[in-house]
């Protein structure tokens, strides 16, 4: 299916088999994984800024016509051909060819893993300055972060980033895009204000809603005394309060974002760690749904729910258990 899979990115299959490859994708999210991986991968290669200089190509060709023509003229004559221009046999084109070919093979991978490591570093860093963000509004705010309130069209996980922007606690909104998402590639991109969504009608109120957290989930709040609340700043080392969006349809619910093998996450105590998986630390909270298995509000103080964007504290989704 590798093969395939090029061929599909590449644009070298017939009107079929592209439509067979098109049919396993929508069908396999682990094969989509793959495609996105893939198509990172060949990213390495693209320099779109690049101009080759004026009459390579012809002089080029020229150059082998002449270096032919004299290799022939030599052979002729039964003499060697010209000091500086080598005869090459076929066998050591060919061991030339696999050199470069190894050569490329062994370090293609570790661009890739760099480039990568360098990305993960950047989102954890971007993680780091949105959490000092969110304790200078909780310093202000009787220690509470800024959260979605229980109803109307601020009540979606999102609003954390337009309160920050709104209130001058956040001065960079690409701090909420993770480098290693789609998203990241979208200059025109921008959070809109609290005045917008406030005003918005149901007809754009769920756009703004998803625009408005960038490609990051947040919290939702809990459940305190029969009254939803948004968490305040215990330092808890092991609540969650932000990470970049996760993928319902992966395994273990990772983010896409990191080669689909887990997400960067911001604690209460400031500090982040990268999580395999849906569950953090001993205590084994699932940060991607409440104690009732819903993504939802948290049903106590330290139930840490974190949520895509557009998510409404009480409008419940179940959660679909992935095989481990």
């Amino acid at each position: 299916m590798g093969q395939d899979l090029l061929g599909y990115v590449l644009g070298g299959l017939d009107a079929a088999e592209h439509e067979a490859v098109e049919q396993k994708l929508a069908n396999d999210p682990e094969l989509r994984g793959k495609l996105a991986t893939l198509r990172e991968r060949l990213e390495l290669f693209r320099d779109d800024d690049y101009e080759p200089p004026a009459g390579l190509a012809a002089r080029t060709c020229d150059f082998v016509e002449r270096h032919r023509a004299t290799t022939a003229a030599a052979s002729r004559l039964g003499v060697d051909a010209p000091s500086g221009r080598s005869s090459w046999r076929l066998i050591d084109w060919v061991v030339a060819v696999s050199v470069v070919a190894a050569a490329i093979l062994v370090a293609i991978p570790l661009v890739y893993t760099q480039r990568n490591e360098a990305r993960l570093l950047a989102c954890e860093n971007n993680l780091r300055e949105f959490g000092v963000a969110m304790l200078s509004y909780a310093k202000h705010h009787r220690d509470h972060f800024p959260g979605p309130p229980a109803a109307g069209n601020r009540a979606a996980a999102g609003i954390v980033v337009p309160i920050l922007i709104d209130g001058g606690y956040l001065q960079d909104q690409r701090l909420v895009i993770c480098p290693s998402s789609e998203l990241a590639a979208q200059r025109d991109w921008s959070v809109p204000s609290l005045a917008e969504i406030d005003g918005a009608g149901a007809d754009i109120l769920h756009s703004l809603q998803e625009r408005m957290g960038g490609s990051n989930s947040y919290h939702i709040g809990y459940i305190v005394n029969g009254e939803h609340q948004t968490p305040i700043d215990l330092r808890r080392p092991q609540y969650a309060l932000v990470t970049c969006t996760p993928e319902s349809r992966l395994r273990g619910q990772q983010s896409s974002h990191h080669r689909c093998g887990g997400q960067n996450v911001l604690f209460e105590d400031m500090h982040t760690e990268f999580v395999v998986g849906c569950t953090a630390g001993e205590c084994q909270d699932d940060i991607f749904c409440n104690r009732n298995g819903e993504v939802a509000v948290g049903l106590d103080v330290n139930d840490a729910v974190l949520a895509p964007s557009p998510t409404r504290p009480f409008q419940v989704q179940p959660v679909k258990l992935q095989s481990k």
